[in-house]
C-alpha cells in the first residue's frame, strides 16, 4: 500500500491507474486541481479492502480486514499555512478517534510538520532531525492525546538518510508514520528510500515495514 500527498487531483473514489488499484480524494471536479491525496493498492491489499472513505482532498481513509488482522489507514496532508489548519487537524482527530481499537491504525502522510530531534515523553524518538515548528507541534498534541508516536523517529539511520523532502535550498522530516506506541514491536523499520520517486517529486518515499498478521498466526498455535 503506498499512500500520496499532493496528487492535484480531481474527483474522489476507486479509479485503476495503469492497472493498479487505486483511491483517490481530491478537489471537486470544477475545482482548480490541487492538494489531494490516494492510496495505491497491490491486489491483495486492494482484496482486503473493506470501505473506505473520502474525507477531503487533504484526509481520507480506508479500512483492511484479511483473517483476524484488522487495519485502518488514513493518509493526511497537512496545509503549509495556518489557513485550513483547524479544519485538518479536525478532521484527522475525528476519523482515528471515530475508528474502533480492533483496528492496528497508522496514520501516514505529509504531515508539513518538524517535530525535532529531542526525545519528547515517547512521542519523539532519538533520531529525529533538528528543527520544530507550529504543525509539528500539532503532530505531538495529536500523538500525547493517543497514545501515540512519531515512528519514524525510533529507527536509527544516518541523518541524510532521514530527511523526507529535499527543497532548492532546504530538507526537512515532514512525512510521518504515526502509530500507537506499542506497535513499534511489530515495525521492523522505518526509512527513506532514496532515488524511488523517479523524479517527479522533492518528497522521497517513506517504507515502513511491518509484520501485521502476528495475532492471526498467534491464534493459531493456540488452537494447535
Amino acid at each position: 500500500m503506498l499512500g500520496l500527498c499532493e496528487t492535484k487531483l480531481r474527483g474522489s473514489g476507486r479509479e485503476i491507474w495503469d492497472g493498479v488499484n487505486v483511491v483517490n480524494s481530491g478537489v471537486g471536479e470544477e475545482g482548480v486541481a490541487r492538494e489531494g491525496v490516494a492510496m495505491m493498492l497491490s491486489d491483495e491489499w486492494n482484496n482486503c479492502l473493506v470501505s473506505e472513505g473520502c474525507v477531503s482532498s487533504r484526509v481520507m481513509w480506508g479500512k483492511f480486514k484479511k483473517g483476524r488482522v484488522k487495519v485502518a489507514i488514513i493518509v493526511a496532508y497537512a496545509p503549509c499555512a495556518e489557513e485550513g489548519r483547524e479544519d485538518f487537524w479536525r478532521d484527522v482527530e475525528e476519523i482515528y478517534d471515530g475508528i474502533g481499537e480492533a483496528y492496528r491504525k497508522f496514520v501516514i502522510g505529509d504531515l508539513n510538520g518538524w517535530v525535532g530531534n529531542m526525545v519528547v515523553d515517547g512521542i519523539v524518538g532519538r533520531y529525529g532531525v533538528p528543527g520544530i515548528n507550529d504543525n509539528g507541534r500539532r503532530v505531538i498534541d495529536f500523538c500525547a492525546g493517543r497514545d501515540l508516536c512519531v515512528a519514524n523517529t525510533f529507527y536509527k539511520h544516518k541523518l541524510a538518510s532521514r530527511y523526507t523532502r529535499y527543497g532548492m535550498l532546504s530538507k526537512s522530516m515532514i512525512d510521518f508514520v504515526l502509530v500507537k506506541k506499542e506497535m513499534l514491536r511489530w515495525i521492523h523499520d522505518i526509512k527513506c528510500m532514496r532515488g524511488f520517486s523517479g523524479g517527479v517529486s522533492d518528497h522521497v518515499i517513506v517504507l515502513c515495514r511491518v509484520k501485521l498478521d502476528f495475532e492471526w498466526k498467534r491464534q493459531n498455535r493456540r488452537e494447535d
